[in-house]
């Protein structure tokens, strides 16, 4: 029988093939974010003084009160480190030394870092020519889902735009610091890992991505994020470092929540905020050039590292 893992470690002396070990994650990190909703509903009331059927009532509001807003990133928070972050290291200790698992053991302060940051800045107006419009939604989705759909996202929006106009620091720790973070090690660090041990890496890349965008659970930005994790995964395995990808998805999400921030505050136009945005196409078309020529560069570098 294969050995995929290395003896001496848990998964390698259970003879586990990685086919199961993913499904098993994927079932592990639903758990924990399943008993996260729970450990919430109980505190509801305890904390807010209202029924959790209440508070979700009031998350629909158009002013929503701020200790609301404080209890969901509490959850959202919550979720991030239990149920990506420390399931993914827990996985990643299981099937190896965790460090080389997750490429951990490299230097932060390389070029390849800041070459996948700068790839990410990059490629973000070029990304957003692959937002799913209500339209075209509309072409593969019943009146009934997209009329659902269109509440789900549009409460979504309205609650996070409510977030984001907020205190700019406490934000980016929120929504660019703890993401970029957990969900690195869950999605690259663990998922691509044992999808790569028993398929090449196109498809390691592909179902990995995949399953990043499937987890995010919002149609409109689905081919974005599919894109997006793609590159992270991409940054990851070239860059044989996690470093590369968490400073990319840090970048990206920086990003959004920095000109969210400024718009929401009157800096600069509020029409930026809007899901289906598009940027000019001369932005896009550089864009496209830049990112194309700089992923080349980041690839012949792994090359040349190779051939070294």
């Amino acid at each position: 029988m294969n050995s995929y893992y290395p003896e001496n470690s848990f998964f390698g002396k259970a003879k586990f093939h990685p086919l199961f070990i993913i499904i098993f994650g994927l079932s592990l990190s639903i758990t924990f974010i399943t008993a996260i909703d729970i450990m919430v509903a109980k505190l509801s009331y305890p904390i807010l003084g209202v029924s959790y059927e209440d508070y979700n009532h009031a998350l629909t509001k158009e002013n929503i009160p701020y200790q609301y807003l404080l209890f969901f990133i509490f959850r959202l928070s919550i979720i991030q480190i239990l149920g990506f972050g420390l399931t993914g290291w827990l996985l990643a200790l299981s099937a190896n030394d965790w460090k080389k698992e997750l490429f951990f053991d490299n230097n932060f302060f390389s070029k390849k870092v800041v070459w996948a940051g700068l790839i990410m800045i990059v490629s973000i107006p070029f990304y957003q020519v692959f937002m799913i419009t209500p339209e075209q939604a509309a072409e593969f989705l019943s009146s009934e889902d997209l009329k659902l759909l269109k509440s789900i996202e549009e409460q979504s929006e309205k609650l996070l735009m409510q977030i984001m106009k907020t205190n700019l620091l406490f934000n980016i720790l929120i929504f660019a610091v703890f993401p970029a973070i957990c969900e690195e090690i869950f999605f690259r660090g663990f998922l691509f890992q044992n999808l790569n041990r028993f398929t090449n890496v196109f498809w390691s890349i592909f179902f990995s991505s995949l399953i990043f965008s499937l987890l995010h659970f919002q149609i409109y930005g689905f081919f974005v994020r599919l894109i997006m994790g793609a590159m992270l995964a991409f940054f990851f395995y070239f860059g044989k470092s996690i470093h590369t990808a968490i400073f990319a998805h840090f970048i990206n999400n920086f990003f959004t929540t920095f000109v969210s921030w400024l718009a929401l505050n009157g800096f600069i136009s509020k029409e930026i905020t809007h899901q289906n945005y598009q940027f000019h196409y001369l932005i896009v078309l550089s864009s496209f050039i830049l990112t194309a020529i700089f992923t080349y560069l980041y690839y012949q570098s792994y090359q040349n590292e190779k051939l070294r």
